[in-house]
């Protein structure tokens, strides 16, 4: 709670250390993801993908995380690995439209 506080604040570096206590306390891709939108938000890709990267090898696949991951990967200036991670999103969508219309 307090990491969002700080974030609404507009207390960028009192948010990244609340958001790296909270995912070193209890892992969660709340936590995850709004630490990585942070790290972006300051310029520092490298550090926003490489917890995405963590994230989506632990087998989460949230849309959410994959899209800070695209973010990451492109400000990088890695845009082929961005395009294939941004083509998981879109299989995802489709399996998803493929399950609604066989129900």
């Amino acid at each position: 709670l307090a990491s969002a506080c700080w974030k609404q604040l507009g207390n960028l570096d009192e948010s990244i250390e609340s958001f790296q206590q909270a995912l070193a306390s209890e892992p969660s891709i709340e936590a995850a993801s709004n630490l990585a939108s942070i790290l972006i938000d300051v310029g520092n890709y490298e550090q926003a993908w490489e917890l995405c990267d963590g994230v989506l090898k632990k087998g989460h696949r949230e849309k959410l995380v994959i899209e800070l991951g695209v973010s990451a990967l492109a400000l990088l200036g890695f845009f082929e690995d961005a395009s294939a991670l941004l083509a998981q999103i879109e299989q995802g969508t489709e399996e998803s439209d493929d399950v609604a219309q066989e129900q």
